[in-house]
C-alpha cells in the first residue's frame, strides 16, 4: 500500500456559499468532517451568503511546505472571527468535531492558561508573518493560496426542486 499517494483531488477554492448552492470544502484545514459540520451549522443558522462565507473560508489542503503558510494564515483569521462571535463559541465548544472542544474546561490550570496567553500574545504577529511569507512567495513572486482539496457541490433545497 502506498500511503503517499495524493488521497484528494485538488480543486480551485470557491465561496462555500451562493445563491441556492453549497459548496463543501475545507474550512479547517485537513477537517473534513468538522468542515462540513462548521458549514451545514452556518447554513442553519445565518442568513446572507457574504456572512457565512466570511465564517466559512475555502482552505487548501496542503501538499507542500511551503502550502502550510497560506493554510495557517486563513486557519488563524477564521479562528479569529469565530471566538468573536458568541454563538459560534458555543458551537465550537459543543461540537464533537471541533480539536479545540474542551480547552474551557482546564482555563483555570497554570500551564494551559500560560499556553492560551502565549498563543493569543502572538497570534496577530504571526499573521503579520506568514503575511509577509506569503507575499515573499517564489522568486520573489507573491504565491497565492494553493487550491482548496476536494468540493463538493450540493444544491440548497429552493435549487433542488428546480432540477
Amino acid at each position: 500500500m502506498d500511503c503517499s499517494a495524493a488521497g484528494l483531488r485538488r480543486a480551485p477554492g470557491r465561496p462555500v456559499f451562493a445563491p441556492g448552492l453549497i459548496t463543501l470544502q475545507a474550512i479547517r484545514s485537513c477537517q473534513p468532517a468538522f468542515s462540513a459540520a462548521l458549514a451545514g451549522y452556518v447554513e442553519a443558522s445565518r442568513h446572507g451568503d457574504a456572512g457565512k462565507n466570511r465564517l466559512c473560508p475555502p482552505n487548501p489542503y496542503p501538499d507542500t511546505a511551503a502550502d502550510w503558510i497560506p493554510t495557517t494564515c486563513i486557519s488563524l483569521r477564521a479562528q479569529d472571527l469565530w471566538l468573536r462571535d458568541p454563538r459560534v463559541t458555543a458551537w465550537l465548544d459543543r461540537s464533537r468535531l471541533n480539536a479545540a472542544r474542551g480547552i474551557r474546561d482546564h482555563l483555570t490550570e497554570p500551564r494551559m492558561k500560560s499556553a492560551i496567553n502565549r498563543l493569543f500574545a502572538n497570534t496577530e504577529q504571526a499573521i503579520t508573518n506568514l503575511d509577509t511569507f506569503l507575499a515573499q512567495g517564489p522568486a520573489g513572486k507573491r504565491r497565492e493560496p494553493t487550491p482548496s482539496a476536494d468540493t463538493w457541490r450540493i444544491p440548497t433545497p429552493d435549487t433542488a426542486s428546480r432540477g
